[in-house]
Parts: structure tokens; C-alpha cells; sequence
């Protein structure tokens, strides 16, 4: 994760040889949504039914 938001790097998820993701710096990720015209979906804690309170 550091790689991606310090080195400003993209990582591409990969499964059974298969692309599934792209992993990239949150403020690409909404520059590129404004360039599309689209709102950007960032999820917050709240809305992972899989996350867990600490």
C-alpha cells in the first residue's frame, strides 16, 4: 500500500493469471472519475459488512 500512496505506483491484482484490479492512489482515482464525468464511490468503514470494530 505504501508503494501505491508514497511511490505513487499502481499494482495490478492478478488471479489465476486472470487481471482483476487495479490498485491505485486515492487521488487518481478521483481525478479519474471527474475526467468521466462520474461520482467517485469511495466506501467508508461503515458500509463493509465485512469489516470488524476495533
Amino acid at each position: 500500500m505504501g508503494r501505491v500512496q508514497y511511490g505513487r505506483e499502481h499494482i495490478q491484482a492478478v488471479r489465476y493469471q486472470d487481471p482483476q484490479a487495479v490498485i491505485v492512489p486515492v487521488d487518481w482515482y478521483e481525478q479519474a472519475c471527474r475526467a468521466m464525468g462520474e461520482e467517485a464511490r469511495l466506501p467508508t468503514g461503515d458500509d463493509d459488512p465485512d469489516s470488524t470494530p476495533r
